[in-house]
């Protein structure tokens, strides 16, 4: 009986304009984040390789090597890399991790956390089966 009188008092209530709290309003609500996350696109991800670089002119010899191999994996969110086979002095055999950063455009993303050289590095993807790493004025190419 008090339940139909409850009702019919919250019914002549609203009908008059008025609100009444209802259940919700006095739990809390959860809010979903409207925030987007930044990820590595799919086709991207995985592992590639690049190639041993020289000096310009000159004999593809160890000595004559201004850049040994690297090797590259790349997840959702970060890119780990690390100088592979011989490696000249300067080089150091410790896996290094670059963490994604702004969205650049279409193609890019800036890296940031221990890049190769300087402290801009971008990730650029050119087709399927070549990327590039871009900083201080040259890059890397990356093969699968």
């Amino acid at each position: 009986m008090n339940a139909k009188i409850m009702v019919a008092s919250v019914v002549a209530i609203l009908g008059l304009g008025a609100t009444v709290p209802g259940i919700s309003a006095l739990e809390p609500v959860p809010v979903q984040a409207k925030a987007k996350t930044r990820m590595i696109p799919k086709k991207w991800r995985g592992t590639w390789h690049s190639k041993a670089g020289y000096y310009y002119q000159t004999k593809h010899v160890k000595k004559n090597m201004n850049e040994p191999k690297m090797k590259a994996t790349i997840h959702a969110k970060t890119v780990t890399w690390k100088w592979v086979g011989y490696r000249p002095k300067g080089f150091d055999k410790k896996t290094h991790v670059m963490r994604l950063g702004k969205k650049m455009g279409p193609q890019y993303y800036r890296l940031r956390g221990q890049v190769p050289y300087g402290i801009l590095s971008y990730l650029a993807y050119d087709n399927a089966h070549h990327m590039l790493i871009l900083y201080k004025g040259t890059h890397t190419d990356l093969y699968r």
